[in-house]
């Protein structure tokens, strides 16, 4: 009975000893963790037309003024949050870069659309571009920008269409609705610099990866394309070409 007893108590005693081990690395982690959620800054953006739009910032780790920013749109349907499940808000602040992203109307935390009246939210991205260029405490350098499928769509047309001050954009499964809209607008500007990814069997109807080669295509200046095999669409596409994506960034911001 003895030999029994001794027996059972050998293996809780090695579990509690690789606790205490891991201890110290999960306390590390949790205060990195903590320290980095404080380090937001959540406030919101009043857009031209009115609408509420929820936002965060993190300034670059050093606190340097003069840094490049990087602003993250999601896809429908998601919200900000999503850049910091696939990590990409944190990799990003992480390498020195101001990082902003917002819900994007009709989405997350931010107002709805108005029923009925249905509008492409381009004043959204404005909004979180004026914020930027017209922070003081931050004094903006280049400014990049990253988005997810609708949030990419707002970018490679609202780029085009406004001529908006962003040095590179890459885009994550833009779909065929982008040149829909540009087909509203008479008047537009090629797009000068872009990165852009899609999947080669993503749903039909999105017509990424067409739409993908024409961006590629219409780009005057530095571009890139890649088309990766699968299903996959919107921000999960940044964990298939993290390396790609952040070496575009690190080369053409910095």
């Amino acid at each position: 009975m003895m030999y029994s007893t001794r027996a059972k108590a050998k293996p809780k005693q090695d579990v509690m000893k690789r606790l205490y081990t891991l201890l110290p690395a999960f306390i590390a982690l949790l205060v990195s963790t903590s320290l980095f959620a404080q380090d937001i800054e959540s406030f919101r953006l009043t857009t031209e037309d009115g609408k509420s739009i929820a936002a965060m910032f993190q300034m670059n780790p050093d606190q340097e003024k003069g840094q490049p920013t990087i602003l993250l749109l999601h896809g429908g349907g998601r919200s900000k949050e999503i850049w910091q499940q696939f990590g990409a808000f944190q990799k990003l602040h992480e390498l020195g870069y101001n990082v902003m992203a917002i819900d994007i109307r009709g989405n997350g935390q931010s107002d709805p659309q108005t029923p009925g009246n249905f509008v492409y939210p381009f004043a959204d991205a404005k909004a979180a571009l004026d914020w930027i260029e017209q922070n003081e405490d931050i004094q903006t350098g280049p400014i990049g920008a990253m988005g997810s499928s609708y949030g990419s769509n707002i970018l490679a047309a609202g780029m085009q269409i406004y001529d908006w001050n962003i040095k590179t954009v890459v885009t994550l499964s833009a779909t065929a609705v982008a040149y829909r809209v540009l087909a509203n607008y008479p008047e537009t500007h090629p797009l000068t610099h872009g990165f852009f990814v899609a999947c080669d069997s993503e749903l039909e109807r999105y017509d990424a990866e067409n739409t993908a080669q024409r961006l590629y295509d219409e780009t005057t200046g530095e571009r890139k394309i890649k088309i990766l095999p699968g299903p996959y669409h919107g921000s999960y596409l940044y964990t298939l070409a993290t390396d790609e994506i952040l070496d575009w960034f690190e080369t053409h911001l910095k």
